[in-house]
């Protein structure tokens, strides 16, 4: 049996990881800081809140129960990424609590959320810190996905420095 006092302090994290998505939507950077110092490991994540923005990204938004996607959803970073907040993902990174390179349903990393939402300074912020370009589960390369986007994402299809890095790294 797990006590109470264990119970409460999970659901007391599960509020704070609540509190941290809707700081980093709302570009509150105190707020971020704040439920990052209190945050005690990787924070759970929400199921309906990850599904949908997953689903903003052609996702389907349906949590994958098998497979090479078991139990993976977007993250606080994912958000970030299409928040395009440079501050918010920094913070993020720095805390220690965030893989740079995890994966939603798809596997789609928060480098391809950043393009997707066509965020050129997130993007090269987050390959800069070792984002990697492999592809999603369906093969889709963060090139192919930008050159696909095509005036969907002006900013980063005419951004010379990350263009560059999508296609050395």
């Amino acid at each position: 049996f797990i006590s109470l006092q264990a119970a409460e302090r999970r659901q007391d994290q599960a509020q704070v990881s609540k509190d941290l998505w809707a700081a980093i939507e709302k570009g509150e950077i105190v707020d971020v800081y704040e439920a990052l110092s209190i945050l005690e490991e990787l924070p759970e994540m929400l199921g309906a809140e990850a599904a949908a923005l997953e689903a903003a990204v052609g996702g389907d938004g349906v949590r994958c129960t098998s497979g090479q996607a078991d139990g993976l959803q977007a993250t606080h970073l994912h958000l970030a990424a299409r928040v395009g907040d440079i501050r918010v993902i920094l913070l993020l990174l720095h805390s220690g609590k965030f893989d740079v390179d995890a994966v939603d349903a798809s596997g789609r990393s928060a480098l391809m959320y950043s393009l997707w939402f066509d965020n050129a300074a997130a993007a090269k912020l987050l390959l800069n810190h070792g984002a990697r370009i492999g592809p999603d589960f369906a093969g889709t390369t963060p090139l192919q996905l930008l050159r696909a986007r095509g005036e969907h994402s002006l900013h980063c299809n005419s951004d010379p420095a990350l263009l560059e890095l999508l296609m050395t790294i």
